[in-house]
């Protein structure tokens, strides 16, 4: 898939993601966890 079929459901609606977009935040807690720093990428600050 590309970059963009994956964006384009974000450019829909107005405003944007105060926490960043749940894939983004997936993947990046992901790659946190692989090196050895648990991640929860649905928690709030």
């Amino acid at each position: 898939m590309t970059a963009f079929a994956e964006v384009t459901p974000y450019l829909q609606s107005m405003g944007h993601e105060l926490v960043g977009a749940l894939p983004l935040r997936q993947a990046i807690a992901e790659r946190y966890c692989l090196r050895g720093l648990p991640t929860n990428p649905t928690r709030s600050w």
